[in-house]
């Protein structure tokens, strides 16, 4: 008996040593730093839809930050497309990104405004967007109009000064909006791009996207339960080959109990180990012919390939951080609008709450599994 199952712990390491070895030698011979591998990238595509991490996960816009302080985003690309802000704030945003000679102070109160009214959200407390589009203003300085870095606000319009009441707050969250909301930021995505096209300008653009929104193909079997079409599947039957998509290296989650768990169990980080910010094909690779495992609410034996194009293999999961809050968002002023946002959602306010969002909250992310 001891001897069966020293043999079969034997041969199951030396299976894990040759899939493990699959991985590495093919990053052996196609590994290209992460800026230059997107730079080919946009030599032949128009829109790169990025799949965001978990939302308050910041290391990932320091990345960004690196893609859009690089000449050659300033040069040929120059605008960013985010999910999770309103497109009825593009003006107001845009405005203060252009607008010279801003002291630090001034910058904060400015941009705090934009940030009260981000999205539908009672407050967008993820800290890394507002220290990212910060970034931008203070890169915008140094930049000719003409080259100023620009944001477009994909999400759906929406306004809480005009959300009286619990069932105006109701009406609003079960509406047509909220339901087709995937195709509406499809739709501002295509109308900026033609509007450009149209007009003679850059039409370019790194667009931020979460989760299975940045999905560009079908990940379920047909005949089953399935949600709506998302935004990649909109954007790539509108645009075609003028777009692509990235995912940027995290974590899936366990079909039972929702754990967080590493790719490939854990082959992918493994093979990473020693790079830091590389570009790779899915296609034709290991990592393409993997089962695709990130939306794990659905059985499915679609590959990786099938529904990402890239991947971009910036930091370690171990090196994850999550942010929350701002110093001042919820500031005397805005107190009173705070609390009336919660009572029209019929949700608890607590004074600690308040007390967490006004600081900023830093924590390394932990793997629950290996």
């Amino acid at each position: 008996m001891i001897k069966a199952i020293a043999l079969f712990i034997g041969l199951a390491m030396i299976y894990s040593l040759s899939a493990q070895k699959h991985y590495d030698d093919y990053l052996r011979d196609n590994n290209v730093n992460s800026l230059e591998y997107l730079e080919n990238i946009y030599k032949k595509k128009d829109i790169i839809v990025f799949c965001e991490r978990e939302h308050p996960e910041c290391t990932q816009y320091k990345f960004f930050l690196e893609v859009v302080k690089s000449d050659w985003f300033i040069q040929n690309v120059g605008t960013i497309a985010l999910e999770v802000v309103k497109c009825n704030i593009n003006d107001e945003l845009n405005s203060f990104l252009r607008e010279e000679g801003l002291s630090n102070e001034e910058q904060d109160e400015k941009l705090l405004h934009i940030y009260r009214n981000l999205n539908d959200n009672i407050l967008w407390t993820k800290s890394n967007l507002f220290f990212f589009l910060k970034e931008i203003y203070q890169i915008n300085q140094k930049l000719r109009a003409d080259k100023k870095i620009k944001v477009v606000g994909l999400d759906i319009r929406h306004k809480w000064d005009s959300i009286n009441n619990h069932d105006g707050y109701k009406a609003f969250m079960s509406g047509e909006e909220i339901q087709n909301r995937d195709l509406i930021m499809t739709n501002n995505l295509v109308d900026w791009y033609n509007k450009s096209l149209n007009k003679g300008i850059r039409a370019k653009a790194l667009v931020i996207m979460n989760y299975r929104h940045a999905f560009m193909n079908k990940y379920w079997f047909d005949g089953q339960k399935t949600i709506n079409p998302n935004f990649g599947v909109f954007l790539k039957s509108e645009l075609g080959d003028k777009c692509t998509n990235v995912y940027l290296n995290a974590f899936a989650y366990t079909r039972i109990f929702n754990i967080p768990k590493k790719h490939a169990n854990g082959r992918w980080d493994e093979a990473f180990k020693q790079m830091n910010s590389v570009g790779i094909s899915f296609k034709d690779s290991p990592f393409g012919e993997d089962r695709f495992e990130l939306y794990p609410y659905v059985r499915t034996k679609i590959k990786w390939k099938n529904v990402f194009d890239h991947m971009i293999y910036y930091n370690n999961i171990k090196d994850h951080i999550y942010s929350y809050g701002m110093k001042g968002i919820v500031n005397e002023q805005f107190l009173d609008e705070y609390k009336r946002r919660f009572e029209v959602a019929k949700i608890r306010l607590t004074n600690n709450s308040v007390k967490r969002v006004n600081k900023s909250k830093v924590k390394k992310y932990k793997l629950f599994l290996k």
